[in-house]
């Protein structure tokens, strides 16, 4: 397949998390850990008594490791960037939200308004159970064929958990993961390693189905050895604030366009669940595992497409400021034509105002003088006869 094509994004390294620990953005659990404690063992205070540098570095990868060391956090963080409070990386506890919550969230949530859940911890503790287990395990686990297709449903803030066995040849062909709900469900699919962590996230969204000019949620995975672009589900509503400072919210379409995760699965068993983020009904969905080898004509279709959708984000973020700048400056000359025109017509309406007051004066001592005037036919007939009768 083609070469990886290079996407760069600048981020100030001090406000990401990823490379104040000094990892790739899409690492597993075990090496953030590891590089975690590597600084934390450098920067510690007691190892460097009255540094106030080395003070707020530790306080920095504390707070970058708080969020990229759990799977909720890490993800509401890939979809919404830095933030220097811990509290911004917090998503909603399902199951602490009473019924009437549920009801309304679920609203919020058919109205666009992304509302962010955590994983159940009980979820995360079968995956490392599983991870462990080597055959013994007491949780139920599917194991997956490539090219089957399974239909199931799971409960909200449950997980259904499946393995695949891959060869040498599936990996060098890649293979791809795909779950749908036709019922337009909500789901996660989430990818443990081989210690039972997790190593992937992928969240349901909503797209259109070609071919049966229907909607459905879909997630996929695609480990395959071509580079291609993520695209987060887009809300008009997430951006309402900046709509009302006058900021177009077409300025946003691409902002969920980003570099995918690029993990090469060795060969042997992998272990992933579809895990139930709906808030009130149980989700009802397909899942399968693709082979990678066919379609190589659409991959690079795709990611030429990708590159130009990219291309055009970052044009769009360079556009941004010229072009609100330019508004800004419409907006001025616009209100200054406002201003002249206002001006224009006071002036005029006042000007006739004064040319009226100016005859007035001018008109003050004028006379009147009665103007001779022909009586004409009639009354001069009549005059006539009135001194007719007069003279008798």
């Amino acid at each position: 397949m083609s070469a990886t094509p290079e996407f760069h994004q600048p981020v100030e390294e001090e406000n990401d998390f990823y490379k104040l620990l000094g990892v790739e953005k899409f690492a597993s659990e075990s090496e953030i850990k590891a590089a975690y404690r590597k600084l934390a063992f450098k920067y510690h205070p007691d190892k460097n008594p009255g540094s106030s540098e080395a003070a707020e570095k530790f306080k920095k990868i504390s707070i970058a490791y708080a969020v990229l060391s759990d799977p909720t956090r890490r993800r509401q963080y890939d979809l919404t960037g830095p933030s220097k409070a811990l509290s911004d990386f917090e998503c909603l506890d399902v199951d602490q939200v009473g019924g009437v919550g549920r009801v309304v969230c679920a609203l919020f949530t058919k109205l666009g308004i992304p509302i962010p859940t955590q994983v159940s911890p009980k979820v995360l503790a079968v995956a490392k159970d599983l991870a462990k287990a080597e055959g013994n395990a007491t949780h139920p686990i599917v194991e997956l064929c490539i090219n089957q297709l399974v239909s199931d449903r799971v409960q909200r803030q449950e997980a259904n958990f499946y393995c695949i066995n891959l060869t040498q040849s599936d990996c060098d062909n890649g293979i791809v993961l795909v779950c749908r709900s036709h019922s337009e469900s909500k789901f996660k699919i989430i990818l443990f390693d081989k210690e039972g962590d997790v190593r992937q996230i992928q969240e349901s969204f909503r797209r259109k189905q070609a071919t049966r000019k229907k909607h459905c949620t879909s997630a996929e995975m695609y480990f395959i050895s071509s580079a291609l672009l993520r695209l987060s589900e887009f809300s008009a509503l997430k951006f309402f604030n900046e709509a009302e400072q006058d900021v177009p919210i077409e300025f946003h379409l691409l902002d969920g366009l980003e570099q995918g995760p690029s993990v090469n699965l060795q060969p042997g068993k992998h272990i992933f669940c579809i895990y139930g983020d709906n808030w009130i009904n149980d989700v009802k969905y397909e899942v399968s595992v693709l082979l990678a080898g066919d379609g190589l004509h659409v991959v690079n279709s795709i990611q030429e497409m990708e590159k130009s959708l990219y291309k055009l984000k970052m044009n769009m973020a360079d556009f941004q400021k010229e072009y609100m700048e330019a508004k800004n400056r419409f907006l001025a000359v616009s209100n200054q034509f406002e201003e002249y025109t206002k001006s224009i017509k006071e002036l005029l309406d006042d000007r006739e105002r004064l040319y009226e007051q100016y005859l007035d004066v001018l008109s003050a001592n004028v006379r009147v003088k009665e103007s001779f005037q022909n009586p004409g036919l009639l009354k001069g007939f009549m005059s006539s006869v009135t001194s007719a009768f007069s003279s008798k």
